[in-house]
């Protein structure tokens, strides 16, 4: 009876073995995604800094060359909208500027 008793108590002690591991295992990964998920909500939550951008193209009105008209903006662009400004000159026309203001849908 003793013996057989031993052996209970001795496969308990494995068992609790056992299970305080992978208790500790869960715990590591429970504090680790925590982490995890602390790290993002800073990321989520930083404030975007604005963008300064600058661009230089050519357009054309059509699918033609006909009229092309070469141009250089400025932009500072936030998160939802741009602001900027654009130079424009044309071979045939006289050079031109303006005020872009953009807002960003998607």
């Amino acid at each position: 009876m003793s013996k057989l008793q031993d052996e209970r108590i001795d496969n308990l002690l494995k068992q609790t073995f056992v299970y305080d591991n992978q208790l500790k295992v869960k715990d590591s990964i429970i504090s680790t995604q925590k982490d995890f998920i602390k790290y993002q909500d800073e990321i989520i939550n930083k404030p975007f800094k604005p963008e300064l951008h600058g661009y230089l193209g050519v357009n054309t009105i059509g699918l033609t060359l006909t009229n092309p008209y070469l141009y250089g903006t400025l932009l500072l662009e936030f998160q939802k909208f741009s602001i900027g400004w654009q130079y424009f000159v044309q071979p045939n026309n006289p050079s031109g500027h303006g005020f872009i203001f953009e807002y960003n849908l998607f």
